[in-house]
């Protein structure tokens, strides 16, 4: 498939991904033990891929798109994206996001680790790593 088309489907797929969240506001009306906010441009064509290592502690709930500046969609224009988690039982996870165009020839731009201890329901951050890279082996 050529480069143009690789694109093209991931600019489509990135476009209803972030008018699907737009549809999704109940998600915060809902209570979540972890939010992580992180920038976010699906009109890229890039998007975070969310990583648990033990999912018998800490399981994704799901996440939103909110755009800046915006009360509308506006092709090109950034924002935050929510990621919600909810604590399953007490103990420590990592929870691992890779930023990029998650297509065959695409790249990685960033990768965000941060380490939790989940205690009584509650979770807590206990160390973050950020990884600026081009492409990850």
């Amino acid at each position: 498939m050529s480069a143009f088309f690789k694109r093209f489907f991931a600019v489509i797929i990135a476009a209803f991904t972030a008018f699907g969240s737009l549809l999704s506001g109940s998600i915060e009306a809902q209570k979540h033990d972890l939010v992580i906010d992180l920038s976010s441009n699906p009109s890229t064509g890039c998007s975070w891929v969310v990583e648990i290592d033990n999912e018998n502690v800490v399981r994704s709930a799901g996440s939103k798109y909110i755009q800046k500046f915006s009360a509308v969609p506006v092709s090109g224009a950034g924002g935050t994206e929510k990621f919600f988690f909810d604590a399953v039982s007490d103990g420590e996870a990592v929870i691992t996001f890779t930023y990029g165009q998650h297509w065959d020839g695409g790249q990685n731009f960033t990768k965000v680790i941060y380490r939790c201890v989940s205690k009584g329901g509650k979770i807590t951050v206990v160390d973050s790593t950020e990884m600026p890279t081009e492409k990850y082996a």
